[in-house]
């Protein structure tokens, strides 16, 4: 369940992203607060669905990933799902999308921080150090690499937002 703070909550993005992509689309993720929600909340039925890390949480993978994956196969329905730490690392990619005419969404949760860490942190018990990112206007970036790029509040919002973006 959502918490009763949360206007938008990492499951909701999950449902939305679900209820969204198509049985037969592919979902590309990597490390992120969210993704043991996501393994657990992600039905998978069948090879080459869903694509994310295992072991190290690999951090930015999701980006290049679908890239590769969208330019392989531009008819098959994707989305790629990642957080703000890890599209930080990978900005400059954003402009190869435009350059290659790559079309795929790419949902991104923003929680202002490198949540796994600060997760891990918390859980050893140390201090909330170091952790919080600068806020960056993502969907802005996208539009100034020549992508569209939106940036969603609420979960009321979100399913209008990624059938768009499927769409374009």
């Amino acid at each position: 369940e959502r918490p009763g703070s949360a206007g938008l909550a990492a499951q909701d993005v999950i449902a939305a992203v679900r209820e969204a992509l198509p049985r037969d689309g592919a979902l590309f993720t990597e490390t992120g607060a969210f993704v043991c929600m996501l393994e657990h909340l992600w039905p998978v039925d069948a090879p080459g669905l869903y694509y994310g890390t295992s072991g190290g949480r690999t951090m930015g993978l999701m980006v290049p990933a679908v890239l590769g994956a969208k330019l392989a196969q531009p008819d098959r329905p994707m989305i790629g799902l990642g957080a703000d730490g890890s599209l930080l690392m990978r900005l400059g990619e954003l402009e190869v999308f435009a350059r290659t005419g790559v079309a795929v969404p790419l949902v991104i949760i923003d929680d202002g921080a490198l949540g796994t860490m600060k997760s891990r942190q918390k859980s050893r018990g140390l201090p909330d150090y170091g952790l919080d990112l600068h806020p960056v206007d993502l969907a802005q970036v996208a539009r100034a690499c020549g992508l569209y790029g939106v940036t969603v509040r609420d979960p009321e919002a979100l399913p209008a937002a990624l059938d768009e973006a499927l769409r374009a």
